[in-house]
């Protein structure tokens, strides 16, 4: 305690001693009300008139430990906060402040669709949340039947709504042109054969052929050059067979393209005997199947290439797509719209568009917009869709639209195109290994792609497992891929889990995943074939590369 004597000189208003308070020292209402100096005569603080609060002049010195800083805590009392571990940075929680793993940048927060784990791939549902992103394309599986078959675009399919079963036709290569049916069963993303072959069909093959389920009749129709045959199937599993019904001939068919829909075929074909384009109208009953009258649609060798056809539920109109070779200029691709009434079909006007292509031409009928879209290689053999709309007899065209810069194989089978009613896009195998989800706007078409998928064929619309499956094959044998068509988009991945309907941060494209394991510094990886795993890309999908085993810098991928 200060004693008395030491404070004589100051007016007893302005420094007291009390017991309880010890020095008191009081200023006289100036501005610097009080100051209080060093030894050496200097300034160390002061308290302006009026106030409470102490400015402390110069540096602050204190006990704190190199890298600490002083916060509050729960007490309102200054506290130390300790350095934070190397790399890490200051972040504020609800209450406090705490030092965190730096994530590099590219973070971004979100609200989660379902549970997600940290390090889980995500992306944007049509609502703006984010949802696990699984695998888009499942394994290579190739049949297990001894023959082998010319796979790829001979390779052809539909889906059976009854039995939920993928029925499929092949052609063999050494065996006088005998082909075989299969029939597949879809689980996820795996693809179970019959054990055997069934389903023989007689040597009468030809490079064209169509398979069609027609759900009114329960009935799946097998047509080739020469041919068509009505199946019918029974059974469960591998011991499924397709049991033949009568045969009817058709001849002079160099091209078939066909649908079904209330026990009616039809099919397009250009006359291999004077190259007209003509048609016929086909009908099952039983097992039994009888065509009607050819109709010619061009009666003169003009038309050249492969021809799309395609049904219009929504009108129930046919539509037909052809290549024009004597169009100024040539080429041009050419529509008429049929009208089934019985036995026969009649054609309307022709409307010629202003797309012009060297190849064949999908077709596939878009019921989220009600209309058409035509996907074929252009003259510089590029893929370009084109959108179609039927109007009573007559179809209008919007402005083409090419989907990618780089030359594609031609289009060969109305089944390389496919409608994905859940997601409401068009599936599209451009060959040479590419991919396209297509979405029309209006009369134009928008064109997103698919990773690599090392193989190209023929698309069927699986409605009970909301897939696709792509009929293909290494020229050997055949071979089905399951393709998962989310719409989700691609945002990154998880940087902590996230409970559904919770919020929570995602590393974006540019940033750093902190939350892999088991990985290998300097690889680029993908969605395994197994679901949400990573797996070393080989056509799985860009999305990252290691850079440790915990560590991902996430790229702009596609899945």
């Amino acid at each position: 305690m200060t004693k008395a004597r030491d404070l004589a000189g100051f007016a007893s208003s302005s420094v007291t001693t009390t017991a309880s308070d010890g020095l008191v020292l009081k200023g006289d209402g100036s501005s610097t009300d009080v100051v209080i100096k060093n030894g050496a005569n200097a300034t160390v603080a002061t308290v302006a008139d009026g106030t409470t609060n102490l400015a402390v002049v110069g540096a602050v010195t204190g006990a704190l430990a190199q890298g600490a800083i002083q916060v509050g805590n729960s007490s309102g009392v200054a506290a130390p906060l300790t350095k934070g571990a190397e790399g890490t940075v200051l972040t504020a929680g609800a209450n406090d402040l705490s030092w965190v793993a730096a994530s590099a940048g590219g973070e971004a927060t979100f609200t989660a669709t379902g549970a997600i784990a940290a390090g889980n791939p995500v992306g944007l549902t049509p609502t703006g949340a984010i949802s696990v992103l699984a695998q888009t394309v499942g394994p290579y599986v190739p049949s297990s039947i001894a023959p082998t078959s010319m796979g790829g675009l001979y390779n052809n399919g539909d889906y059976n709504t009854s039995t939920n079963q993928l029925i499929q036709y092949t052609r063999y290569t050494n065996n006088q042109g005998q082909g075989i049916t299969l029939v597949s069963s879809i689980s996820g993303y795996n693809v179970t054969y019959p054990s055997g072959t069934n389903g023989l069909i007689p040597p009468n093959y030809h490079t064209y052929l169509e398979v069609i389920y027609d759900s009114s009749t329960n009935k799946s129709m097998i047509l080739q050059a020469g041919s068509a045959y009505v199946g019918t199937v029974s059974g469960t599993g591998t011991s499924t067979v397709v049991n033949l019904g009568s045969i009817a001939s058709i001849s002079q068919l160099q091209a078939l393209f066909c649908f079904g829909g209330a026990g009616k075929i039809v099919t397009i074909y250009r006359n291999s005997s004077n190259g007209y384009l003509e048609s016929r109208v086909g009908t099952i009953s039983g097992t039994s199947f009888s065509w009607g009258g050819i109709v010619t649609l061009v009666s003169a060798n003009t038309v050249n290439g492969y021809h799309g056809l395609q049904f219009d539920p929504d009108t129930g109109k046919v539509l037909v797509l052809y290549r024009d070779t004597t169009s100024s200029p040539a080429n041009k691709i050419v529509g008429r719209v049929g009208t089934i009434s019985g036995t026969s079909i009649s054609w309307g006007t022709a409307a010629t568009s202003t797309a012009f292509t060297d190849g064949g031409i999908s077709l596939t009928y878009d019921t989220n917009v009600n209309k058409m879209v035509a996907v074929y290689p252009n003259l510089s053999s590029y893929p370009e869709a084109l959108v179609a709309t039927i109007s009573g007899t007559d179809v209008s065209f919007g402005s083409p639209a090419v989907i990618a810069y780089s030359a594609h194989a031609g289009f060969y089978s109305t089944k390389q195109t496919v409608f994905d009613p859940v997601n409401n896009v068009v599936h599209a195998s451009l060959g040479n290994s590419k991919y396209y989800k297509l979405k029309v706007s209006g009369t134009t078409v928008g064109a997103s792609g698919f990773p690599t998928i090392l193989y190209y064929g023929n698309l069927v619309y699986d409605p009970d497992n909301q897939k696709i499956i792509m009929l293909t094959g290494t020229g050997s044998v055949p071979a089905n891929l399951v393709i998962n068509p989310s719409s989700l988009a691609y945002v990154g991945f998880a940087a902590e889990s996230i409970s559904d309907g919770a919020t929570g941060k995602v590393t974006v494209v540019g940033g750093i995943n902190t939350n892999q394991s088991g990985l290998i510094a300097g690889t680029t990886y993908g969605i395994a074939a197994s679901g949400t795993a990573l797996a070393p890309d080989a056509g799985t999908g860009n999305f990252g590369v290691a850079l440790t085993a915990s560590n991902l810098y996430v790229t702009r991928g596609t899945p």
